[in-house]
């Protein structure tokens, strides 16, 4: 699809992988903003304090992984094992088997991105984190809707899970169809009070209708357009890659 738009595959490559740092970089950064929240709404509560300081290890720790990935190949490839080290015992908890090369693919990263992530690294956050406040707005007006009131959980923090929640589907392997929702459900719980537990579930779903399945028939007819486009203007090899890309030619 890059193709047709007269993007070369390395472009399309750094657009895609530049994207997911711009998404990851933009959830590591909002929990910064959910603790300077809580700072100023002082509500006094342990696991509240608990998500501080798992926002702060988060982002901290995200923001030195990143700076020394773009520092130096030794430090990616160092970064890289270490992941993969970790990432098979994580798997090995849940019983499933990871065979990608993390170092290789942090190497792969640093290669394709370090130079595109200098560059526009501030807009591309800028709009990851407008993203993410968008769908947090989907979040609460969808909390607000079922009933849940301001006394019951205020809007700071419902915040304050959401952050921490995207923060953690940074990793991989809680980025899983519904981790997110279960953090969601079980911290919104925790902090009504577990008198809103049914609420609290259907306001998670309707966020989730919301953001994941309803955008599905949009993106369909987006693609059958495409499609459609590529038919009219005779490039049917494209087409052909899109529907084998290993039969198709490079120069395609």
């Amino acid at each position: 699809m890059s193709k047709s738009w007269g993007f070369s595959t390395g472009e399309a490559t750094s657009a895609t992988v530049a994207s997911w740092v711009f998404t990851a970089l933009s959830k590591l950064i909002l929990p910064i903003a959910a603790v300077l929240f809580l700072a100023i709404r002082r509500v006094g509560n342990d696991d509240l304090d608990l998500l501080a300081i798992i926002a702060f290890v988060v982002v901290a720790v995200g923001a030195l992984v990143l700076y020394l990935v773009l520092r130096s190949p030794d430090l990616a490839a160092r970064i890289g094992e270490m992941l993969g080290r970790v990432m098979r015992w994580v798997s090995g908890i849940f019983r499933r088997e990871v065979q990608t090369d993390f170092r290789q693919l942090v190497l792969e990263f640093r290669e394709e991105s370090s130079a595109l992530l200098r560059q526009q690294t501030a807009i591309g956050t800028i709009a990851g984190v407008t993203a993410r406040v968008a769908s947090f707005l989907v979040l609460l007006l969808a909390l607000r809707f079922v009933g849940i009131t301001t006394d019951q959980l205020h809007w700071t923090v419902a915040f304050a899970a959401f952050a921490v929640t995207m923060a953690i589907t940074v990793i991989p392997i809680f980025n899983m169809p519904g981790i997110a929702e279960a953090v969601l459900i079980a911290t919104f719980n925790a902090a009504a009070g577990g008198g809103a537990a049914d609420q609290v579930a259907a306001a998670v779903f309707v966020y989730r209708i919301l953001t994941w399945l309803t955008p599905i028939p949009f993106g369909g007819l987006a693609f059958t357009r495409w499609r459609n486009e590529m038919r009219a203007s005779g490039k049917t090899e494209l087409l052909d890659a899109f529907d084998d890309p290993n039969a198709s030619p490079e120069t395609a």
